[in-house]
């Protein structure tokens, strides 16, 4: 009896949730009803069961857009600002959530959506990566290397925001967060950046490593062979393949700034971003002039 009422108050709550995120959307909603309604809404943001519902709304594909990315904002609020109140077992829950969410991002989703759930990412990342989270890594290796092949150039893009963001974050903006943990952060996203050659040399000069690597070739040399592979491609006609090509300079850039010189030469970044700006149309070339 005591789980049926859960359930059934959790159902309640969620529509609620519903009706209160059309309430603000709806143009005949007075004033006084709108300013109530987003006051629920925020408040509801530090309540302990917002990242459940969160989740809920974010993962329900019958829900409209603007639901789910609440529920994204659910999560974000929960990992951003309450991260302190969460036990060890509500961290490995959020991180699992927010694992589900990137690998049923879909195509058809908003930019912003998706957008969202590559931030979510990088949140949880900049907390826990190397401490709980050992196998980032490879989750983000099986993101880009699906055997779907509907979902490679969404996992694709998700996985280049994703990078950009720990490469911004970590090592050019300096993050209040990623701050706080800047050197194993930063060691962390050298290892899984750096072609094994070099990663080795790395291990042997420094004698340390943090075993956050898991792919054998390093994200600088897959993010260069994917640019490669699109070069001839870019057309008006095929927007995926220019986003990702876009994409995939956008998180070069930041990387570019703190990646070691012999990195850059080992995997032949140099050859790739002439490749961009020779093939490719105007915007893909604005953005590789950097």
């Amino acid at each position: 009896m005591a789980a049926t009422m859960m359930v059934n108050g959790e159902t309640l709550e969620l529509q609620r949730i519903h009706d209160a995120l059309a309430a603000t959307y709806d143009p005949r909603t007075s004033n006084e009803e709108r300013n109530q309604t987003l006051q629920y809404l925020s408040e509801l943001k530090s309540q302990p069961e917002s990242p459940k519902y969160g989740f809920t709304l974010a993962s329900d594909l019958s829900q409209q857009s603007f639901t789910r990315h609440f529920g994204l904002s659910l999560l974000e609020a929960s990992i951003r600002y309450y991260w302190n109140g969460h036990s060890e077992e509500q961290v490995q829950t959020l991180q699992q959530w927010v694992a589900t969410l990137a690998h049923n991002v879909r195509s058809q989703d908003p930019a912003y959506f998706r957008n969202k759930v590559a931030s979510l990412w990088a949140d949880m990342a900049k907390r826990e990566w190397t401490g709980s989270w050992m196998d980032m890594d490879e989750m983000l290796a099986s993101l880009w290397d699906t055997s779907d092949n509907d979902k490679i150039m969404v996992n694709r893009v998700l996985v280049l925001c994703i990078l950009e963001t720990l490469s911004v974050d970590i090592c050019v903006r300096e993050d209040t967060i990623a701050m706080l943990r800047q050197e194993e952060l930063g060691q962390a996203l050298n290892e899984i950046m750096i072609p094994q050659v070099l990663f080795t040399k790395h291990v042997d000069s420094r004698g340390k490593a943090q075993e956050a690597r898991f792919t054998q070739d390093g994200w600088l040399s897959r993010m260069c062979a994917f640019l490669s592979s699109l070069a001839g491609s870019y057309s008006v006609t095929n927007e995926m393949v220019t986003t990702c090509a876009t994409l995939t300079l956008e998180a070069l850039k930041p990387t570019l700034v703190w990646i070691s010189l012999d990195a850059v030469l080992e995997t032949n970044c140099v050859d790739c971003l002439f490749q961009a700006l020779a093939y490719g149309d105007e915007s893909v070339q604005r953005v590789g002039l950097f």
